[in-house]
């Protein structure tokens, strides 16, 4: 490849041609190494292609497919609730000045979805329910808030039954029945 870049060889249109060739295996080498995880080895491999032949036809749909498996690796990283790791790749990718990609939304949405985590292990249900309804807003077709959003009504709703299970055992002197009921209300939101 960085023969192709030799002076003497980039005015022959035999070389030119290879040129493309091995551009456009390269930036398919860099959708493969995206859909295996392998980011920083896709984007190597897509500045190489850019390098020897420029950003052509190919260069861009795959450029564009890299950051299509960039943003799904966010999302995952946003469904598994692991936040720093969605915001690290959505400062790579900021740096790749990637076209195409929605970042501010994502952060925002990495930013609500991240409080209203806080929110519900504080027990503030509502203010998190909040928080998921102004990231669906942003993005209603990530499923994933979807689930979140079911997964803080039903904590919620077992909270309140908790809540007033522990009032009438507080009311009772039921002092086992309280702790007990304490410690399933801790098991929903550790920080209340």
């Amino acid at each position: 490849a960085d023969l192709l870049r030799e002076p003497q060889l980039a005015s022959y249109l035999p070389a030119q041609q290879l040129g493309v060739q091995v551009s456009e295996q390269l930036a398919r080498l860099a959708l493969e190494r995206a859909a295996s995880g392998d980011f920083a080895g896709a984007y190597r491999d897509l500045d190489q292609a850019r390098q020897i032949a420029g950003e052509t036809a190919d260069w861009q749909r795959l450029s564009q497919a890299v950051a299509e498996v960039a943003v799904s690796d966010v999302v995952q990283h946003l469904a598994a609730s692991d936040f720093p790791g969605a915001q690290s790749r959505l400062d790579i990718l900021d740096k790749r000045k990637m076209p195409g990609i929605a970042l501010a939304t994502l952060r925002e949405i990495a930013k609500r979805l991240e409080s209203a985590r806080k929110l519900s292990r504080r027990g503030k249900f509502s203010e998190a329910e909040e928080q998921l309804n102004a990231a669906a807003a942003l993005r209603p077709d990530l499923a994933l808030i979807e689930d979140k959003r079911q997964i803080c009504r039903e904590r919620a709703e077992r909270a309140r039954v908790l809540n007033e299970q522990l009032h009438r055992a507080v009311t009772d002197e039921d002092w086992t029945k309280v702790a007990a009921i304490a410690g399933e209300l801790l098991e929903i939101s550790p920080e209340y």
